[in-house]
């Protein structure tokens, strides 16, 4: 009885942090959206495009629009991909949203985000910062889509996890933002911080939570293996 209860009590406690996880990443995702009225058509005047109108026409004016019209797109669609609820009733649903994330963030949001982050302000720290961050979603994405298509889901989940984690950096970077203005922290001194503190952090947990878990995988099978034995 009281084994039930307590795997009752996780789930339950899985299911809150789900939806707090769900409540963050939409609310801060409309604090994303805020200053969308200024890009169209950009105004070289206000908050993130300000000094960029030199190298804005071209290349990166491409990457530009192209990131921030997918990226919330890509939030709200990983979102819906990690439930289990609609991966377990709706298959095909989930096949068809998963391919429509895979292809975003493989065409659209990573490519442009790479583009972006060769032009990243405050030196090589936000740029390398946001490059390899760039790297890491595409190469996640796509590691978990090859798994999809193999047949391994197990695999497919963590990978698809961690490509989600990692598209979460925007969410995190804009909380990040405001820490910084709060703390009164310089641009130069908070902007190179936050390209690596929006998701290599939470990357380094997730991947320790997951060889733990699977590490006690390992050891139940093992003791299930010696307890058939032993009968």
């Amino acid at each position: 009885m009281r084994r039930c209860v307590d795997c009752f009590d996780a789930i339950r406690i899985t299911t809150v942090l789900a939806w707090f996880s769900a409540i963050v990443i939409l609310s801060t995702g409309l604090l994303i959206l805020k200053p969308y009225p200024f890009y169209f058509p950009p105004n070289f005047e206000f908050g993130f495009l300000r000094g960029r109108e030199p190298y804005f026409h071209g290349v990166y004016g491409i990457a530009f629009f192209s990131h921030i019209v997918t990226t919330p797109v890509v939030l709200v669609l990983g979102l819906l991909q990690l439930n289990r609820r609609i991966r377990s009733r709706w298959p095909a649903t989930h096949r068809r949203i998963g391919k429509v994330y895979v292809g975003l963030v493989l065409v659209c949001v990573a490519p442009s985000g790479l583009i972006m982050a060769m032009r990243a302000p405050n030196g090589y720290g936000a740029i390398s910062g946001f490059a390899v961050l760039s790297v890491v979603t595409w190469i996640a994405t796509m590691l978990g889509w090859k798994r999809a298509v193999g047949g391994r889901l197990d695999s497919h989940l963590r990978w698809m996890f961690r490509s989600y984690l990692l598209i979460c950096s925007a969410v995190l970077l804009r909380i990040l933002a405001m820490v910084a203005t709060d703390l009164q922290l310089t641009s130069a001194t908070a902007y190179p911080i936050a390209a690596w503190a929006s998701w290599l952090p939470s990357l380094v947990v997730f991947e320790v939570i997951t060889h733990r878990r699977e590490r006690m995988t390992r050891r139940n099978k093992q003791a299930q293996s010696n307890l058939g034995s032993q009968r």
